[in-house]
């Protein structure tokens, strides 16, 4: 097989492999948002995207670790972090994405791993689930990296949910071209 042949193998895997790995952590933000937010979500149209850069105001990144590896990304703007922010902390106004805010998405992000994680374990998974909360910098990746793009709908406001995650060995593969 020749080097474009290669890489247009490893896209189609990579289209179909994610797809397995999208549900357990939508329904986990699901979840987390009606437990913490008292908010449903419904899901837009699912998307494709290639990129190497996040700029969203806030960010939640899971890294997924084990038999699976890869990435969910949350983006959302500013002012619906701080309405998050808010309605977790019951109602306390939120002017800016400060430490109070860091430490109630990182609570967030961690329901959102832990329900995610024990999803794929039930499926036979190994896996563990980090996260990271950034606001307004750039989240770079080397290289451009595909995406299922989940657009999020909830009464307070839209965010986007980005996922590249895939069985270990097909990450090895499409690191290798």
């Amino acid at each position: 097989m020749n080097n474009e042949n290669d890489i247009n193998h490893t896209t189609e895997k990579l289209r179909e492999v994610q797809a397995e790995f999208v549900n357990p952590f939508l329904s986990a933000v699901g979840y987390a948002l009606k437990t913490m937010g008292r908010a449903s979500a419904n899901k837009g149209m699912v998307a494709l995207e290639r990129a190497n850069t996040f700029r969203g105001d806030a960010q939640i990144l899971l890294r997924v670790d084990g038999t699976i590896k890869g990435f969910v990304i949350l983006e959302m703007p500013e002012a619906l972090a701080r309405k998050f922010v808010s309605i977790f902390l019951f109602g306390l106004p939120i002017k800016e994405l400060d430490t109070m805010a860091r430490n109630s998405l990182e609570e967030f992000s961690i329901r959102i791993s832990e329900m995610a994680r024990r999803q794929l374990i039930d499926r036979g998974y190994l896996a563990s689930v980090s996260s990271f909360v950034n606001f307004k910098k750039p989240l770079h990746f080397s290289g451009d990296k595909q995406f299922i793009v989940v657009p999020i709908d909830t009464e307070h406001g839209d965010f986007k949910v980005f996922f590249n995650v895939m069985k270990a060995e097909l990450m090895d593969q499409a690191s290798v071209n």
